[in-house]
């Protein structure tokens, strides 16, 4: 019933409000023609109490474990619950996660629980892989423990290899990521270091979040990481880069720029960038609900920025047009100062040179590059590159970057 839909009601049945479990189907198929994998997201830590399992409102036929909001003890699923028999106030009787009653916490050790969720033949997690998922992203996933996730991932893994496992983690991931639970994590380290620096933090601190992931995590997690700008959990980019939705047009002007700052540092990086719906046209909000706003269509009465839009299609573009950019390895950065971070990738006998300026002004700095001589080419277009005796001088554009590619 809420608009997060983490209070799931019946975890087989698409929302009404969204469609059937038909149109999901023909959504999986008809997004393989064209090359796009669905990735369906819930929680199985915690459900709804307006649900068949929970039913304390007796919206479903009787048998939920808090009918009508009494415990059922004779209900199937009574022991996915932790109650509290000797409480008198019913939101008491029972642990809701974080203290949310509209969410009663499941127990995650229960036998029958984790049938439901992954053993059965038709369990929730093989029920949706069978109807074309192509996955899963899991919540809250450090609320639910580790050998929940072990025997989880070989559920989904034996039903599809190459199924995508996502973590929502919000720090150190790693654990997490050494092969026995997750393929890729929700990157809010790469968020928080990336937005703080287009925002105008120091680039050597700002980056030093991101040599810590490079150091920690498995190079083949590092290159699946979900790296975000935004999500439905935080104020969006524009909102952190100072527009508030007030009409203030030079504070918009100016918070754009500095997404598109992001967006270039986002898509020359090592990872899975992730464009969350919204930020490519200019929509703004600040924390929940107002970072879920619908998307703003031109012929229902928004204002979609296509300027921005052409931006985000270049720099996309240009990700898939360098397989380097895309798998190439990535090593400690070349430069770093107060506005400038220069990376070094490589994939083959190709490096890159990348480079990113958060300077209100054009910067040049002299870096030291791991090959001798040799050209670069400017794969957005500008002027080339000598590199002579392994150092190259480049000035880098404001509140933006440069792509220098070997031949």
């Amino acid at each position: 019933p809420s608009n997060h839909k983490y209070d799931a009601a019946d975890y087989k049945q698409i929302d009404p409000a969204f469609g059937s479990n038909e149109d999901f189907v023909r959504l999986c198929a008809e997004a393989a023609k064209r090359g796009i994998r669905v990735i369906p997201d819930t929680s199985l830590n915690h459900v709804g109490s307006d649900s068949p399992y929970f039913n304390r409102f007796n919206n479903f036929p009787a048998g939920g474990a808090f009918d009508g909001g009494k415990i059922n003890p004779a209900s199937p699923y009574a022991k996915w619950f932790k109650f509290k028999p000797e409480e008198t106030d019913p939101n008491k009787q029972f642990q809701g996660w974080a203290g949310v009653a509209d969410l009663p916490e499941l127990d995650k050790n229960d036998p029958s629980w984790r049938a439901y969720a992954y053993r059965d033949p038709d369990s929730v997690t093989n029920y949706w892989l069978d109807r074309g998922a192509a996955g899963w992203r899991m919540d809250v996933v450090p609320w639910v423990p580790d050998d929940f996730w072990r025997e989880w991932r070989q559920a989904v893994k034996a039903k599809n290899a190459d199924a995508l496992t996502v973590a929502e983690t919000w720090f150190d991931a790693s654990k997490y990521l050494l092969g026995d639970m997750f393929d890729s994590t929700m990157n809010y380290i790469f968020r928080n270091a990336v937005l703080d620096y287009a925002a105008g933090k120091p680039a050597r601190e700002a980056y030093a979040n991101l040599e810590l992931l490079r150091e920690a995590y498995p190079p083949q997690a590092l290159h699946a990481l979900m790296n975000l700008l935004s999500t439905h959990d935080q104020a969006r980019a524009l909102h952190h880069f100072g527009y508030h939705d007030d009409g203030d047009a030079k504070a918009l002007k100016l918070a754009k720029q500095r997404l598109r700052l992001a967006v270039f540092f986002q898509m020359t990086y090592p990872g899975s960038p992730t464009i969350y719906y919204g930020d490519e046209v200019g929509l703004g909000g600040g924390d929940d609900p107002f970072n879920r706003a619908p998307y703003p269509w031109a012929d229902e009465g928004g204002q979609p920025d296509e300027a921005l839009l052409a931006d985000f299609k270049r720099l996309t573009q240009l990700r898939h047009d360098l397989p380097v950019l895309r798998r190439g390895s990535l090593s400690a950065p070349l430069h770093a100062d107060k506005h400038v971070v220069v990376l070094a990738r490589q994939l083959g006998t190709t490096w890159a040179i990348t480079a990113t300026n958060n300077s209100a002004v054009a910067q040049t700095v002299s870096v030291v590059v791991p090959f001798e001589s040799g050209r670069l080419r400017d794969a957005l277009g500008g002027d080339g590159i000598v590199v002579h005796n392994h150092r190259i001088k480049l000035t880098v554009p404001p509140l933006f970057g440069r792509v220098l590619v070997t031949p």
